[in-house]
């Protein structure tokens, strides 16, 4: 699975690279806000409509991100024809 690399990867002594997170991660939190906001059809109060949402919104975050990664392929290949 592509991750489009590092979101804010840096250089620290001894030419040592450290990573962080991912752009597919950084895409789904960032997906992830605005999924959150509208809770439609959950009862929040009870705990298994909680558990439900969170996986709901967890899988659709990344199915963003990843079109996301998918269309910035595009894009960069575009510009580079």
């Amino acid at each position: 699975m592509k991750t489009g690399g590092y979101a804010f990867p840096h250089k620290r002594e001894s030419n040592q690279f450290y990573s962080g997170m991912t752009i597919r991660d950084f895409f789904a939190a960032h997906a992830l806000k605005n999924i959150g906001a509208n809770p439609d059809g959950f009862d929040l109060t009870k705990e298994d409509d909680r558990k439900s949402l969170a996986e709901a919104m967890a899988i659709i975050a990344y199915e963003i991100a990843d079109a996301m990664l998918m269309e910035r392929d595009i894009d960069r290949r575009s510009n580079n024809a």
